[in-house]
């Protein structure tokens, strides 16, 4: 077959093939990262936060210097807010990286899924389940389906937490 031919041969097959899948967003790597330190802080551990909260950290500065709506899955009118908040979320994951101890993870963890939470409201997630703690009002986000998980009354309690509706 012709060079040219072949050519043309992948490009329709390629054309007609399965779409591709969307690329992830930059809320669903830092979320990956921010589920990973909330089950820790759930269970009154501390194992891996500080290289979760560098690694959005390092995602939400990348993101910051070169900010894409689409990219970071939010609707173009957003893109001044979330790139914004992408600064916040990073400054907000710093302090978190360099907390010592559970308390002080809990507290620069309260203030990362604030910003975290105003991220998700941006999003057409529906992934996720923002909960509140009744105690003390602070919020977290989970995986919807996922056991409910307290990082800020830890192990002890189960069934603390109420969803907030969307």
């Amino acid at each position: 077959m012709a060079p040219a031919v072949l050519a043309l041969a992948i490009g329709l097959a390629v054309a007609h093939a399965a779409p591709a899948t969307r690329a992830e967003t930059v809320y669903v790597r830092l979320l990956r990262h921010y589920d990973a330190i909330r089950a820790a802080l759930s269970r009154d551990s501390t194992r891996g936060v500080r290289g979760h909260a560098e690694g959005m950290l390092e995602e939400a500065y990348r993101n910051t210097d070169r900010f894409d709506a689409s990219g970071a899955g939010v609707p173009e009118a957003r893109s001044r807010e979330c790139r914004k908040l992408l600064v916040e979320i990073a400054a907000a994951a710093r302090t978190l990286s360099r907390a010592d101890g559970l308390d002080a993870a809990r507290r620069a963890f309260a203030a990362l899924s604030a910003h975290l939470v105003r991220y998700r409201q941006m999003t057409a997630d529906r992934t996720t389940v923002v909960f509140r703690c009744p105690s003390d009002d602070r919020v977290w986000i989970q995986p919807a389906g996922d056991p409910m998980g307290d990082p800020y009354r830890g192990a002890g309690a189960e069934g603390c937490g109420n969803p907030v509706a969307d």
